[in-house]
């Protein structure tokens, strides 16, 4: 028969409830005694009861103690409490931060980039960002009429029944600063998320013009002594007059490629006429440095390659850790016969554009020491000046040229950063994320000093041709450096190894960038940061690394530079 123990709240004796009923008053039961075991059995079937739900289930009344009173929250405790829950959710976000920034900035859905197709500075360009999984868009816009970029970023109406421009959702856009001027109308976006990245800084331009450069390094150990003329034609003729400055080298203002270079010597008839034609517009004169160091009979030149990705405030540069040695073509020997009205192009001046020529019968010669062409890289020319030139000394080159190097690159970038026309233009460049490549050309005499000899922008990134300019090239389009349809001249045997420097140049550029890799793959080790304030013993450490290519392990004249060879005093 079901029944139900309950307790008379009058009595305090235990009674049952039969069916039907009928009360029947019986013995107080012997309270049920609760041993540890049974206790023990009870938490192992209901590991998450409390105690007190324990002796609750064995009836049995739980024990009350003082641990299980609240305890009174102080002001102290609640304090301890804020800053841990604040320290976690510090960790949280420091976390995500990093996997953030880590991450490249653009989906690989979205890595479009538009640069000019009929432009051979930038085939190399398309064609890398091509292998690497961006698509190309094409022209930055119609080539006979660039005006339609301004339309383009403020997406206007094409015209009647045409509908309007559009943009794509991101892109990169590899021009020139012509084409980043009229890029400027683009919708102004955050630094860090920016749908749209330009190959150009606003202001750069004017910032290496000649006369812009000799204003800004004039007082540089690096920079020859350089006068802008007609301006400045009475401290000349001063500097003139001292010993060891009797050749000079005319520059235009701002042409490039070695267009209108000339050098005269100070007692030719034709050198008083130019500089006193006060008539003519600005130029400057450059005193020529007469014990240039050559490989064989022949002089050359550096181009090294630097990246500058902030400007202003935000400077940031990186130099690479290589570049190209350009050769002149004619056996240097510097004397009254050979400058002048009668200046030879082929033997004093070093540009690229002036000797890889349709033309120069000189440029397929097997040469002394050079061989054919006229173009190396660093880290070979600096191998062949070792074997060949008794003066050169690895530790003199590590310690001293190549600290005044860093130091005169540092001096020249972070001057191009802050020019004038680049602040008059710092909405613009803070409007979008931007990068810019520059080619420095230095210079260095027989006792293994340097000297910078102009910057460049818009620098020419395009490959070596396999073979040299042909004049009988049936290709309408071949220009005077010659096109890849060239073959009858000769092949270019260093072709190769120029080409891998430019390769490292274009990757090392976009991957700083960030936009299709991760950080921790930003800066890669062939980039140097130029920073604008270095200790010696940074210096010694940045000599040794760009150095590292020229030299070889076996060599026992390669030493390490020491803090105290590296100068400090040019910055």
């Amino acid at each position: 028969i079901p029944c139900v123990p309950w307790q008379s709240q009058t009595s305090g004796q235990y009674q049952r409830r039969v069916h039907g009923g009928k009360m029947l008053k019986v013995t107080p039961a012997k309270k049920l005694k609760v041993t540890p075991a049974a206790k023990a059995q009870v938490k192992s079937r209901a590991p998450d009861l409390k105690m007190e739900e324990c002796d609750k289930s064995m009836k049995t009344p739980a024990k009350n103690s003082n641990s299980d009173r609240p305890q009174r929250v102080t002001e102290k405790m609640l304090q301890k409490a804020i800053k841990k829950k604040q320290k976690k959710n510090m960790v949280i976000l420091e976390k995500r931060e990093r996997e953030a920034r880590e991450a490249p900035k653009w989906p690989a859905r979205a890595r479009f980039f538009k640069s000019w197709t009929d432009d051979a500075a930038f085939d190399e360009v398309r064609m890398i960002l091509s292998k690497r999984g961006w698509t190309d868009l094409g022209d930055v816009c119609n080539p006979l009429n660039t005006k339609e970029l301004i339309d383009i970023a403020q997406c206007k109406s094409r015209g009647q029944n045409l509908g309007k421009h559009s943009l794509p959702r991101r892109c990169l856009w590899w021009v020139h600063e012509d084409d980043g001027r009229r890029l400027k109308h683009l919708p102004q976006e955050d630094m860090e998320s920016g749908r749209h990245c330009i190959s150009t800084f606003l202001g750069t331009n004017s910032a290496v013009t000649k006369v812009a450069i000799t204003e800004q390094l004039r007082n540089e150990a690096f920079y020859p002594t350089s006068f802008v003329l007609p301006r400045e034609l009475k401290e000349f003729k001063k500097s003139m007059k001292k010993k060891g400055n009797e050749y000079w080298i005319c520059k235009p203002r701002d042409d490039f490629a070695g267009q209108g270079i000339k050098v005269y010597k100070n007692t030719q008839k034709e050198f008083e006429e130019l500089i006193n034609n006060e008539k003519q517009s600005e130029f400057v004169i450059q005193r020529y440095v007469p014990n240039a160091l050559c490989i064989g009979p022949y002089k050359f030149h550096f181009r090294m390659y630097t990246i500058l990705t902030g400007v202003l405030d935000d400077y940031e540069a990186f130099l690479y850790n290589d570049g190209h040695a350009l050769f002149s073509t004619v056996k240097y020997d510097l004397n009254e016969k050979n400058v002048g009205d009668n200046f030879d192009i082929l033997m004093h001046l070093t540009n690229w554009s002036q000797n890889f020529v349709k033309g120069n019968k000189y440029l397929k010669e097997d040469k002394p020491v050079i061989g054919p062409g006229c173009e190396w890289s660093v880290s070979n020319a600096l191998k062949a000046i070792a074997k060949t030139n008794k003066k050169f000394s690895y530790e003199r080159f590590l310690g001293l040229s190549i600290g005044y190097y860093l130091l005169s690159s540092c001096c020249t970038m972070h001057s191009i950063a802050q020019w004038k026309h680049v602040k008059r233009n710092k909405k613009e460049n803070y409007a979008h994320p931007r990068f810019e490549n520059f080619g420095l050309d230095v210079l260095m005499d027989t006792d293994c000093n340097i000297y910078l000899m102009e910057a460049n922008t818009e620098v020419g990134l395009n490959s070596s041709l396999p073979n040299f300019p042909d004049e009988d090239c049936p290709e309408e389009l071949c220009e005077k450096n010659g096109c890849v349809k060239c073959h009858k001249t000769g092949k270019n045997v260093r072709a190769r190894e120029n080409n891998k420097v430019i390769d490292e140049v274009v990757n090392s550029t976009i991957n700083l960038m960030q936009l299709d890799v991760p950080f921790s793959k930003r800066v890669t080790q062939q980039l140097i940061p130029l920073r604008v304030k270095q200790t010696p013993a940074e210096l010694a450490a940045l000599a040794a690394r760009v150095a590292l290519r020229g030299s070889t392990k076996s060599d026992p004249q390669v030493q390490q530079p020491h803090q105290n060879d590296v100068p400090t005093k040019l910055y």
